[in-house]
């Protein structure tokens, strides 16, 4: 049987010889307008064809949470579906509207009618973008021994010594009412940070972490945060491209 990747490109395939033999073999400017234009839409059309395709869609169905969220919400950023792209099975898909549930670690997709949402492989995934944010899929290895866990971290930052990775983790707390019994429930969240250096991963999000990690150039690193305040407890995220950005310009 002939794979359902393999089926995607030959069709691919079979679209642009079709398009060549109603071209002309030495065209004129207009016909190299109208054949730009005719290869585009082309193009259109195989990745319209790819946002439904099997591959990506033949995930279990996704089960909404059964009982009402008091506080928080699962979803990174929005509880709204987002554009964004998946790279699945080693096929890249563009221009896909999901949301990432955060509890589950699980993407959330929707059926080509709508009506259905379901979940792809995880197993399969190995990256995804979402409203700009680029999440990339880390296996915990006797080769990672460092690696806090396997799943899916955001790539704040990457430069050809270490990338700065971070973690969210989100889970549904349970706390008794006062009255009438019952509990509420909310979604709590934690956030870690990781840089990464090779094979290895350190814990990089508290200030006292950063400057032990900067310490060969503690003057220069120091006077950097004074001058420029980054703001670790509000903005830890641009405040550590910030610093370490620029601790790996004195380094160079």
């Amino acid at each position: 049987m002939i794979s359902t990747k393999r089926a995607v490109f030959g069709m691919l395939a079979t679209c642009f010889f079709l398009l060549a033999e109603q071209l002309p073999a030495q065209p004129t400017p207009s016909d190299s307008s109208t054949r730009t234009a005719a290869v585009e839409h082309v193009r259109r059309q195989y990745q319209q064809f790819l946002s439904t395709a099997a591959p990506l869609y033949s995930g279990p169905q996704y089960v909404e949470y059964d009982q009402r969220l008091d506080r928080g919400q699962p979803f990174f950023l929005s509880a709204a579906f987002q554009q964004g792209s998946i790279r699945y099975d080693q096929i890249l898909y563009e221009n896909i509207s999901f949301k990432f549930d955060q509890v589950q670690s699980r993407l959330v997709l929707t059926d080509a009618s709508g009506t259905f949402k379901l979940s792809p492989s995880n197993e399969k995934i190995d990256e995804f973008t979402i409203a700009g944010h680029l999440f990339i899929k880390l296996e915990k290895t006797p080769n990672t021994p460092t690696l806090p866990g396997s799943g899916f971290y955001e790539l704040l930052h990457t430069n050809s010594r270490f990338s700065i990775l971070k973690k969210e983790n989100k889970a549904i707390e349970e706390e008794l009412r006062n009255w009438g019994g019952g509990a509420f429930r909310n979604i709590v969240s934690s956030v870690n940070y990781y840089l990464k250096e090779g094979n290895a991963y350190q814990p990089i999000g508290k200030k006292k972490q950063l400057l032990a990690y900067t310490k060969d150039k503690k003057t220069e690193i120091r006077q950097f945060i004074r001058k420029n305040k980054p703001d670790f407890s509000k903005d830890t995220d641009n405040a550590l491209i910030s610093v370490l950005t620029y601790y790996q310009s004195l380094t160079n």
